[in-house]
């Protein structure tokens, strides 16, 4: 794992604040920590938003690679967004929401009459858009 992160220009010290954030980074698969960090490249984000992504969001890294693309799928085709890497460096929380919860999230706003548009702007700006009270 630590090897990966090298690679992306992490010091040791980084490193180690990263573990310190998530103790069970170590424990993680670390063939899923590659591959949502390859997914991130092919969407286009620069080896800096992999870092921001990473230091404000270190749990990301173990998702199931089918459940980030999938996420990612959504919000581009069904949501529009076209700058996901932008999206994801303002808001790296957003990569811990499985599309469910999301598109349940869009489907309630749309019944309150917001627009998509609308409904964009309130996934690019909230940290926390999805909770169980929603």
């Amino acid at each position: 794992m630590e090897k990966i992160f090298k690679e992306l220009g992490f010091s040791d010290k980084d490193i180690d604040a990263i573990i310190k954030l998530n103790p069970g980074l170590k424990e993680y698969n670390k063939k899923n920590i590659k591959d949502n960090i390859d997914i991130l490249k092919d969407i286009g984000c620069s080896d800096l938003y992999i870092k921001n992504i990473i230091v404000n969001n270190t749990y990301f890294l173990n998702n199931k690679k089918n459940d980030t693309l999938s996420l990612i799928k959504y919000l581009k085709d069904e949501l529009g967004f076209l700058e996901l890497d932008l999206l994801f460096d303002s808001n790296a929380y957003l990569l811990n929401i499985e599309k469910k919860y999301l598109k349940e999230f869009v489907d309630e706003k749309i019944q309150e009459g917001k627009k998509i548009e609308e409904i964009r702007d309130l996934i690019e700006l909230n940290l926390f858009i999805v909770s169980g009270d929603n």
